[in-house]
């Protein structure tokens, strides 16, 4: 998939900024479904019609902020209480549903960094005063250690007592 380029709010294209106010992974999933159905089928007639009362239709897409804006935008007029109908003077090309899928993987990214900031901060608050207590003794150590300086120091020779203990071949009688 191409990456989106990141673009100030006063750059991007209305379809951009209402794809902005989806916030639900099931109403992406069906706008793109729609949309690349009639990009790649643009004189089949089921794929330019859409039942409001169909019940993922209508969990997806009448009910979340946002989604009915992106159709409308998309050019999808409402037929009835019951259909939204694309005419066939509008045309759906590829660039409609890069935009649609580029706004998905912003939108899961953006879910995904959120999962993070929540996870981290619930490892952060930890609530166990044992846990706590050994936390705070580590970094006492930490601030020990770095105190003192460094471990190692340098070498000094030390004199033998007794000489060294290495005997050579003429002493062993080995010549």
């Amino acid at each position: 998939m191409m990456k989106a380029a990141k673009l100030p709010a006063s750059l991007l294209t209305p379809l951009e900024k209402a794809l902005k106010t989806v916030r639900s992974d099931a109403t992406f999933t069906i706008l793109s479904t729609v949309t690349r159905n009639v990009a790649q089928n643009p004189r089949d007639e089921k794929f330019r019609r859409l039942r409001l009362t169909n019940a993922k239709i209508s969990a997806a897409i009448t009910t979340v902020e946002g989604a009915m804006a992106t159709l409308t935008l998309l050019g999808w007029v409402q037929d009835g209480e019951e259909f939204l109908v694309l005419p066939d003077s509008v045309q759906m090309t590829m660039n409609h549903v890069r935009s649609v899928e580029a706004a998905k993987e912003a939108f899961e990214k953006e879910a995904k960094e959120a999962m993070k900031r929540r996870v981290h901060a619930a490892s952060n608050k930890s609530t166990n005063p044992e846990t706590v207590r050994l936390r705070e003794q580590l970094e006492a150590d930490r601030r020990e250690r770095a105190s003192q300086g460094p471990v190692t120091q340098g070498s000094r020779a030390v004199t033998l007592n007794q000489g060294s203990n290495i005997m050579t071949a003429g002493e062993l009688g080995i010549n």
